[in-house]
């Protein structure tokens, strides 16, 4: 078919139609209200373009992937153009140019993004390892024709010759062998690939390592949120779902109200509304993200629990220089699930169990302020006895200071500090007049915190309250 034109034409259809399919959605999108909404400006354009740019090549992990990518891209270009301008119209240029019109249709959409969230860029990839695989097939093509010319011939025959003298001079072996490489246009291409290809696995696989670990951690805190929610309920207690509307939440909901009936014949009920009764004991199921780096990309703790992943980081730490970018850098947001007892004041996480009261009788604050500050274990555990709607709607931050401050994301090393604010709501519970938070704090040792509130004021922010306490006697 691709011999006529207008099967050629009509192969390129369906591309169209996705294309504009796309189109019409943002458009009827765009002027809802509520999340995913952003008003499509050539700036917004502009920057998810760069921004695709900066993820698909991996500028941030290292230049040299950068370039490689890079001019991998520029020979697919250069041969799609080549061949066209010569009017070579192979099966292989054909499905080139139908993957070149899927990933330039799911660039533009993309660039269309309301965020800058990395999973969005996901659909990119098939398209673009695709075309970076023929890419490498061109290059080693065209190696390979270029082998077949005179010159290499006659270079290949001097080699031979050479070859034939070499016992007789054995520190003429090296120099044969790598001669040998240069005269022979694949073989060369194929080893300048390999060595690319090793250089990007080392850069990428702590990477890969260190979300393999946080995914596992995520998996085992949902294992076990559900297998405590699951208790609660055989015992007949009353269990609430907080923000029903969010996603995790949502596939809580879910799981116990169509999962198990449908599958397992099990009827498990749970609320997203408090109890009707006053009075009525309940527990409060909430979702939070933290950053992963806070809790598994450390290294001490990497190298007691995850040893593939601490000889991963070393390496990373190696091709640092070379502008290598780790995944701790940035971090993952990791799954952590909080079950707040109403009655009791406690709190179940993830198998660890705190008694507010308790911690509160029976240990002085580190802050006295409008929220005396706790330490318990690795928390922080801020605690307010009367508090009103004011002490929850400013936020909270809190800096801290490591003992070696090579134990700080790269990010934040010129700070000298990390930077772990966060509302009230994504942390905190209310009971009665007393409203509580419970914070993780970062694995590594800690010199010291600063913690407090801040509210909007002319010109910047000012402190309504604030405290600091020294924990590396602790």
């Amino acid at each position: 078919l691709k011999s006529v034109g207008v099967w050629r034409a009509l192969g390129g259809l369906p591309l169209i139609a996705v294309f504009l399919h796309t189109l019409i959605i943002v458009y009827l999108i765009a002027p809802v209200e509520g999340y995913g909404r952003a008003p499509l400006t050539p700036e917004l354009l502009i920057s998810n373009a760069a921004w695709l740019a900066e993820t698909l090549f991996q500028v941030k992990t290292s230049p040299i992937i950068a370039a490689g990518l890079a001019l991998l891209s520029a020979a697919l270009l250069l041969f799609v153009a080549v061949n066209i301008a010569k009017r070579r119209f192979t099966d292989e240029l054909i499905f080139t140019l139908f993957l070149l019109g899927i990933f330039a249709s799911l660039y533009l959409a993309l660039c269309t993004s309301w965020t800058q969230a990395l999973r969005y860029s996901y659909i990119l990839i098939p398209a673009f390892t695709a075309l970076l695989a023929f890419s490498v097939k061109f290059i080693l093509d065209f190696a390979a024709e270029r082998h077949q010319s005179k010159r290499d011939t006659a270079a290949r025959r001097q080699i031979e010759v050479d070859s034939i003298s070499s016992t007789a001079h054995p520190k003429s072996a090296a120099r044969i062998y790598f001669a040998r490489i240069f005269a022979h246009p694949p073989k060369l291409a194929a080893y300048a690939l390999t060595a690319f290809i090793a250089f990007f696995v080392c850069c990428n696989y702590y990477n890969f390592l260190y979300q393999t670990v946080v995914q596992h951690i995520a998996r085992h805190n949902d294992a076990n949120v559900l297998a405590e929610i699951t208790r609660l309920l055989e015992q007949d207690r009353y269990v609430q779902v907080l923000d029903a509307r969010y996603v995790h939440s949502k596939e809580l909901i879910t799981y116990f109200h169509e999962f198990l009936p449908r599958f397992y014949g099990s009827n498990r009920d749970i609320h997203t509304q408090p109890p009707q009764e006053a009075g009525r004991p309940h527990y409060i199921v909430r979702h939070i993200n933290i950053d992963a780096s806070e809790t598994v990309s450390r290294l001490p703790q990497i190298e007691e629990n995850y040893r593939p992943l601490a000889y991963a980081y070393r390496v990373a730490d190696f091709l640092q220089a070379g502008g290598a970018y780790r995944a701790s850098d940035k971090g993952f947001n990791i799954s952590l699930w909080q079950i707040y007892d109403d009655k009791a004041n406690r709190i179940w996480l993830n198998g660890d169990v705190l008694d507010v009261r308790q911690i509160a009788a029976q240990s002085a604050p580190l802050i006295r302020s409008d929220f005396d500050v706790y330490l318990n274990a690795r928390r922080l555990i801020y605690i307010n006895e009367r508090c009103s709607a004011s002490d929850l709607d400013n936020t909270f931050f809190l800096a801290v200071f490591p003992l070696d401050a090579d134990d700080l994301p790269r990010a934040r090393k010129p700070h000298g500090f990390d930077n772990l604010d966060f509302d009230f709501a994504n942390y905190g519970f209310v009971s009665g007049e007393r409203c509580f938070i419970v914070r993780e704090l970062p694995e590594y040792p800690i010199e010291r915190i600063h913690t407090g509130q801040l509210i909007a004021a002319e010109g910047g922010y000012r402190h309504i309250w604030e405290g600091e306490a020294v924990l590396s006697d602790e």
